[in-house]
């Protein structure tokens, strides 16, 4: 197993998880949005699909398309919202929210599926986004330590 699957476990085993996507939704998704998401997003999607915990959610796919609950948040539709309202860079993926104000988008890229992107949180004191996160693993990190 390697250093983001052993990572992703440690960090979100005792999580309420929808369960994996297949890589055929992951594709689709990619394909969707136009961008390819970095690997320890994929290997999350795989495992997890999308996970909610004591308020804290991680945006994902839910392994049945059109019967997700409400509790799991879509990658694709949050971040075409968010496209619609010009609210995020193009290259960016919608995870997560703090509830209130922030939101928090990955970095992803369009011709390179070995890059970890950084995360930026998007709210009302920065406009433009600001680096919280070097990477989606670090981002985990960080929210899962409050």
């Amino acid at each position: 197993m390697d250093d983001i699957s052993q990572s992703l476990i440690s960090l979100l085993s005792s999580h309420e998880a929808c369960g994996p996507a297949s890589l055929e939704q992951i594709d689709a998704a990619q394909h969707q949005l136009g961008l390819l998401f970095p690997p320890s997003y994929r290997l999350f999607l795989q495992r997890y699909g999308a996970v909610f915990w004591r308020g804290f959610e991680i945006a994902g796919l839910t392994p049945d398309e059109g019967t997700g609950s409400p509790m799991w948040s879509d990658v694709v539709s949050s971040t075409l919202m968010y496209r619609r309202h010009d609210a995020l860079p193009d290259s960016s993926i919608y995870i997560s929210t703090d509830g209130s104000d922030l939101n928090y988008f990955l970095i992803c890229s369009q011709v390179d599926s070995t890059i970890e992107g950084q995360v930026i949180e998007w709210g009302p004191d920065h406009g433009g986004g600001m680096i919280c996160a070097d990477n989606f693993i670090s981002f985990l990190e960080h929210r899962l330590d409050r």
